[in-house]
């Protein structure tokens, strides 16, 4: 079964959608006999982790690494560290598989790093937020 790589926004204890769904998706995975990880980046702007080294914590259903992140801009999170996150990931983890959570603008380092661009990817879109205000 392949080593999947999650690449996603927050990730419980952050409360929101495509959180919600990794932490549901990663232990169904793993039943299966997937061995997966996730990168995403910490939902609280920790000033004393900027210059620490990339790990990982271990769930039952995998591993996640939590990149630091500055805080958030217009929703999305401030995370310079992100693509030195990834590529030390993708390197020493060594996935078979990237399986990308949008909407995340940090899933477009991607595109960027060489070693990433030999992987596999999933690309999931998990909605957009639709307004009634304007009905």
């Amino acid at each position: 079964m392949p080593k999947i790589l999650h690449i996603g926004k927050f990730f419980p204890p952050f409360a929101g959608g495509i959180e919600n769904f990794l932490a549901d998706l990663m232990p169904a995975q793993a039943d299966q006999g997937d061995t997966v990880a996730a990168l995403v980046h910490d939902h609280e702007p920790r000033f004393s982790r900027f210059f620490s080294p990339v790990q990982a914590e271990s769930l039952g259903e995998g591993l996640i690494y939590r990149a630091p992140t500055y805080g958030r801009l217009l929703y999305a999170p401030v995370t310079p560290q992100f693509p030195f996150w990834l590529n030390r990931v993708l390197q020493e983890w060594k996935p078979e598989v990237l399986h990308l959570h949008l909407p995340n603008t940090s899933a477009f380092f991607c595109l960027w790093l060489p070693r990433a661009r030999r992987i596999p990817w999933i690309i999931h879109w998990h909605s957009d937020v639709i307004s009634t205000l304007n009905q």
